[in-house]
């Protein structure tokens, strides 16, 4: 009699096993609101570290253009210059453009900047390491054939970082229209190294079509890879900021909040706007523009 009372106190003393449905909710609801807060955390804290790695690539390449420049008598690489319009953003891949031969030592290019810079494969037709910002979600790029027959006159091809030196020289060239290309020279590195002048920074670039179609480094949200293989970004708003590398090697991170979205989406730009001018897209309503901060 003991015993069996003994028995029926054991077995409802015992506590079967598992969760119930509503603990496991309750669980799952905790999680979720777990992951809601740390996640725009981590996110912000990626974007970070992108743009430290960012900022290490620009420090690297002024170490490499400096050092390019002590072996060349001091010269600077130039923009690159096609159809009577300059391209910042672009590298010449070819000493060949339009099936004419080019002075390779005075545009930036892969061919002069190899002894200079690793990640640099000119057989293979790629690039990678400092040639790409982090946030481009790519690690190598694969030069286009397109870049490569003489026919196209093309020869150079879009980079990460876009390249103002020797803004003395082709600052007051003029565009198709008649309109200066760079439209303030004075702050972009001229024919030696200035402290206060920009030599280098993020690309942020716009093509003149319908919609506009952006390219910057540092974004808000992902980027849309367009049919051409290039990150897109319909609106200015997503961009973040841009890092910009002076000529006495210092890097700096500068806020969007410089170019306002109607800044960068008025044609022509307001008087003073720092923006350099590339080519004319004749289906678009206005000339393409690579823009940079003060």
């Amino acid at each position: 009699m003991i015993g069996e009372q003994h028995r029926r106190t054991c077995r409802a003393s015992v506590r079967p096993l598992g969760f119930t449905l509503v603990e496991l909710l309750v669980v799952i609801a905790i999680i979720a609101l777990l992951a809601a807060l740390v996640l725009p955390s981590l996110a912000h804290s990626r974007e970070k570290a992108r743009r430290a790695v960012c900022m290490s690539n620009l420090r690297q390449w002024g170490v490499a253009v400096l050092m390019y420049s002590t072996d060349n008598s001091g010269r600077l690489f130039e923009a690159v210059s096609a159809w009577g319009a300059r391209y910042p953003n672009g590298v010449f891949a070819t000493n060949i453009q339009g099936g004419v031969a080019i002075n390779m030592t005075r545009f930036r290019n892969i061919v002069a900047l190899k002894p200079y810079v690793g990640g640099v494969d000119v057989d293979g037709r790629k690039v990678w390491g400092i040639w790409h910002c982090p946030s481009k979600l790519r690690s190598v790029y694969s030069i286009p054939d397109w870049v490569y027959p003489a026919g196209l006159g093309q020869g150079f091809f879009p980079n990460d970082y876009a390249y103002f030196g020797m803004g003395d020289v082709w600052g007051y060239e003029l565009d198709p229209f008649g309109v200066q290309i760079a439209m303030t020279p004075e702050d972009l590195a001229g024919r030696t190294f200035s402290a206060s002048r920009l030599l280098m920074a993020d690309t942020i670039y716009v093509w003149g079509s319908v919609p506009d179609e952006y390219q910057y480094n540092h974004t808000k949200r992902p980027p849309v890879l367009s049919i051409w293989g290039s990150l897109i970004h319909y609106t200015p708003s997503n961009w973040a900021g841009s890092n910009q590398l002076y000529a006495d090697g210092r890097v700096e991170w500068k806020e969007r909040t410089t170019l306002s979205d109607t800044t960068m989406t008025t044609y022509p730009p307001p008087p003073g706007t720092p923006v350099v001018r590339g080519g004319y897209n004749p289906f678009a309503t206005h000339v393409d523009f690579n823009w940079y901060l003060r």
